[in-house]
């Protein structure tokens, strides 16, 4: 269940589908974005993901469930690839309901000079 429900949530957050996002939450969850030091209501949540400028495209990568809480690293990048975003998203579930989504959001970026200098590392 919390596979399928965690592949729907994300397709759902990345075709901005405010209204059926709504549905995943319970009405006072808590959604924290570190990266940015935010904290959101559940409305204020649906606006920031929903009108989030542009067309994207993405895929929960990994799944990891540790009782109420699941683990998920998504991949989301536009529609022209032109840059590629990772989320990994802590989500505390009550009831069928998100209560609490904690997110690290990042952007995929080029190795460090002083690494390539090293010879070190491969890509993936």
């Amino acid at each position: 269940m919390e596979n399928d429900f965690i592949f729907n949530f994300f397709k759902d957050v990345i075709e901005q589908k405010k209204e059926r996002l709504r549905e995943y939450f319970d009405s006072e969850a808590k959604i924290l974005w570190y990266e940015t030091n935010e904290k959101f209501t559940v409305d204020e949540y649906l606006i920031a993901n929903c009108e989030y400028p542009g067309d994207w495209i993405g895929e929960v990568k990994r799944v990891e469930s540790i009782g109420d809480l699941v683990i998920f690293v998504g991949e989301v990048m536009p529609k022209d690839k032109s840059s590629r975003h990772y989320c990994t998203s802590f989500m505390k579930l009550k009831n069928n309901k998100i209560v609490l989504l904690e997110e690290y959001w990042t952007e995929e970026v080029k190795v460090p000079i002083w690494r390539k200098e090293k010879n070190i590392g491969c890509k993936i």
